[in-house]
């Protein structure tokens, strides 16, 4: 027995840099970015932009600019009608050059809550409404493995990968068993994998099933906001 995500909501797993794609069905409050890469050696910066539209002159509502100057420093904006705003500049490092990374962009109703590598780094304040999103766009030295969108119910997702969608909070078992023991079932893990293991399954739920979805657990998610609702 295997899990499955719904088709069209598949993450997106080594795509080429540049990137642009959709976000479908945007953002709102409760929804998490989750993307998985690695620094080169010689990188100087690279950037991921949340687009208000599906082009490269689109509204910037999060410009998010890691760069390795001499004055390492993360640069935080956005950008309306082709006019930057002012910069938000926090003069750490949490890249090491020639080094993977796990980055969360989790949406508040402050702002943008950025983590990397499970530890916060900083929240960016919302000054373009997160409603405006519709895609995100990567560029500059770096190379990504994944890009998932993860929690705030179905209807969300990202275009321009492998099988089609990205991002997934609903799942579903391709077999056909008997789903009662967790239906309406919610588990939020809020950055801590330990949480796994207060999860109460019913007495009638697969051991399989249950073995498969910590290992999935494992394989894909390392410290992510995750929510998962069963149907």
């Amino acid at each position: 027995m295997a899990f499955v995500a719904p088709p069209g909501y598949q993450p997106i797993y080594s795509p080429c840099i540049p990137y642009l794609g959709p976000i479908y069905g945007g953002l709102r409050q409760g929804v998490s970015i989750y993307i998985q890469g690695s620094i080169p050696e010689d990188i100087t910066r690279f950037f991921i932009n949340l687009l208000c539209g599906e082009s490269e002159s689109s509204d910037i509502a999060l410009h998010f600019n890691p760069r390795f100057d001499g004055w390492d420093k993360v640069v935080f904006n956005t950008c309306q009608d082709q006019s930057w705003g002012s910069e938000d500049k926090i003069r750490d490092m949490p890249f090491s050059k020639g080094q993977t990374f796990e980055m969360v962009i989790m949406i508040t109703s402050q702002g943008y809550q950025i983590k990397v590598n499970g530890n916060d780094f900083y929240t960016f304040e919302h000054r373009i409404p997160v409603e405006r999103v519709r895609a995100m766009q990567i560029g500059g030295d770096v190379s990504i493995q994944t890009i998932n969108v993860i929690g705030g119910g179905m209807g969300g997702g990202m275009g321009g990968g492998m099988g089609g969608g990205m991002g997934v909070s609903i799942w579903k078992c391709k077999d056909d068993i008997n789903h009662s023991a967790i239906q309406d079932f919610t588990c939020s893990l809020l950055f801590n994998r330990e949480d796994i293991q207060d999860v109460t399954w019913g007495e009638d739920t697969p051991a399989a099933w249950v073995e498969e979805w910590e290992e999935a657990w494992e394989e894909v998610i390392q410290e992510v906001a995750w929510e998962v609702a069963w149907e």
